[in-house]
């Protein structure tokens, strides 16, 4: 995955529906976890896409469980949220910090 240009027009990622300008048919986040799982029905959706292998959901499902134990202000384990999920918050893509060297990561103190 290189770098997008800066023309390419917005669109929809194939596997997490996420808005944005992408690499390809799916969003950075969507590539590498279709490279580490296997495609198979997801147990929430019923999409056909990369599902984990310990759960059976999809990254959609899996990212909807992590922002409502996030919203319910509690720390817990996914099982019971992914249980429950119903529906999808859709999302912009590409939106995420960049974790090394990027603009905006260097904390406000000047620490590293």
């Amino acid at each position: 995955m290189g770098k997008i240009s800066e023309n390419k027009p917005a669109t929809s990622c194939s596997g997490c529906f996420a808005w944005g300008q992408l690499p390809g048919r799916f969003c950075r986040g969507c590539y590498t976890y279709g490279q580490l799982h296997a495609v198979g029905a997801c147990v929430s959706c019923q999409r056909q896409v990369p599902v984990d292998d310990k759960h059976g959901y999809c990254r959609l499902c899996r990212a909807q469980a992590t922002w409502a134990i996030k919203a319910s202000g509690k720390a817990s384990v996914i099982e019971p949220y992914l249980r429950r999920v119903t529906c999808q918050q859709l999302f912009f893509a590409n939106l995420q910090r960049p974790k090394n060297g990027g603009p905006g990561s260097a904390r406000p103190d000047g620490a590293c």
